[in-house]
């Protein structure tokens, strides 16, 4: 299926629940695309409309944004579900699944007892960086004070003789070197 019958098809679907003509903006457009590009069954996004759509009252449905569907359509992404629904042609499961890397941090993170929401993160990126920070700020409280300071002079020294930055500048240059080391001590991805 093109990208043009994809959005028509969604355009249609989003004009006969709203019983409006709703034009989609350019973010609108991104997202669309976006789903057309991670190969989200049409099925799927057209649900999903629907019950989001349930929640809204009738004269609020012609302001509606596809931010919230975007959001939704994440959170089954984002939890590797296995859905078996009537409305896919074929009726068969559907997975989504995570990026191995990210499912790693994910593991990590529940062995060391944290609880992890991923949910609202549009992007893997984002969602890879939120974890990474999770499992150093744990490592980081959790290191004796002695590893601390040696980890924390090993800093200021790096920061002195590689960087020649303004006061607000070292400060978070000095916690993205931290973060740099624990990942590198600790083997970390």
């Amino acid at each position: 299926m093109e990208f043009k019958e994809y959005i028509t098809a969604i355009e249609k679907n989003l004009k006969n629940l709203t019983q409006f003509n709703i034009y989609l903006s350019e973010e609108d457009i991104n997202i669309i695309r976006s789903w057309y590009k991670k190969d989200i069954p049409l099925e799927r996004i057209n649900k999903t409309i629907y019950n989001c759509l349930s929640n809204i009252p009738k004269k609020k449905r012609k302001f509606l944004s596809l931010k919230k569907i975007d959001k939704e359509i994440c959170k089954l992404k984002a939890s590797k579900i296995f859905k078996e629904d009537k409305s896919f042609k074929e009726n068969t499961r559907q997975e989504y699944t995570i990026n191995p890397e990210i499912q790693l941090l994910i593991e990590q993170l529940e062995n060391l007892g944290i609880k992890v929401n991923i949910n609202g993160y549009r992007d893997e990126t984002e969602l890879k960086e939120y974890l990474e920070r999770k499992i150093i700020s744990f490592i980081w409280k959790n290191i004796s004070d002695e590893e601390r300071e040696i980890i924390r002079k090993e800093a200021l020294k790096e920061l002195k003789t590689k960087y020649n930055l303004s006061h607000t500048d070292k400060k978070e240059a000095l916690k993205f070197i931290v973060a740099n080391k624990i990942k590198k001590i600790y083997n970390l991805p």
